[in-house]
């Protein structure tokens, strides 16, 4: 060990004079080579420092939401990094805080889709049509973030179909409406749930029933599909006791009539109220 150190304590005193009498272009790109070596250092050591003081801004957001909020961040000179596939974004952990309050002041994240925020600019030249297309698009925009709100559910996309109205009531198209939910890993809707989020959708369009509200999961499942039964098994414990008691009654009152003519203790009545 302490040959080398010999050896390198050598060189380092050699090390001045052999500079001196490199040729002046030599000098110039050892000197070059020197600095482009320092300058890649102090990149990589800004670029690893940024990294580990970075915190996320947002997670699980749309495409829609990214692409907005990366535009956003862009004009504010805010250096960002994406990860998982887009769908989060984290930001210098100081400032985070202060870009949440920004963000949100503009309306964004909007949790996928537009909503009636797109009416807040008039434009006095919109034709009817595009006007109930907009409308059409900003109800479809509320509902989605409506459902999404639910804890199991990740994202929300709502379709409507809305015919135009028709002169005669014979003629006249039912509206439909389709919404399709991806949902949280580990998660799964209760049937009230699935319920509830046909009589929301329906309850928002005229003339929309919740029957004609089709619910799928991301993998193209039915969730709220009709099973035989489903009426029954839906009937509350009070309903089915009221049901029981009716069918009850009719069987005395079916028996009563019937012992007069056959005899009593020769009738079995069995009542199926539905």
């Amino acid at each position: 060990m302490a040959a080398v150190r010999e050896r390198l304590q050598a060189l380092l005193d050699k090390l001045p004079e052999r500079l001196r009498n490199l040729p002046p272009t030599r000098l110039f790109l050892l000197l070059g080579l020197a600095g482009v070596g320092l300058a890649i250092a102090l990149v990589s050591l800004l670029w690893m420092s940024r990294g580990s003081d970075q915190q996320v801004l947002y997670t699980r957001l749309t495409l829609e939401d990214a692409a907005a909020i990366t535009a956003r961040l862009k004009e504010m000179g805010v250096p960002y990094t994406l990860h998982n596939e887009g769908t989060t974004i984290s930001v210098p952990a100081s400032r985070v805080y202060e870009l949440r309050l920004k963000l949100a002041a503009e309306g964004l994240p909007q949790g996928g889709g537009v909503g009636f925020e797109l009416f807040d600019q008039r434009n006095f030249g919109m034709t009817e049509f595009v006007q109930k297309i907009n409308y059409r698009r900003a109800l479809q925009g509320e509902l989605s973030r409506t459902i999404s709100q639910l804890a199991a559910v990740e994202t929300a996309r709502v379709h409507l179909v809305i015919p135009e109205k028709s002169l005669f009531l014979e003629e006249q198209e039912k509206p439909t409406a389709s919404v399709v939910l991806k949902l949280r890993p580990g998660h799964r809707l209760r049937p009230e749930q699935i319920r509830g989020i046909a009589h929301l959708v329906a309850s928002s369009v005229e003339g929309l029933q919740p029957a004609d509200v089709i619910i799928v999961d991301s993998s193209g499942q039915i969730l709220n599909q009709k099973e035989e039964g489903e009426n029954f098994l839906s009937l509350t414990e009070a309903q089915l006791e009221y049901q029981k008691r009716i069918e009850q009654s009719l069987e005395r009152r079916v028996e009563s009539l019937l012992e007069r003519a056959v005899g009593k203790g020769k009738v079995a009545v069995r009542v199926s109220a539905t």
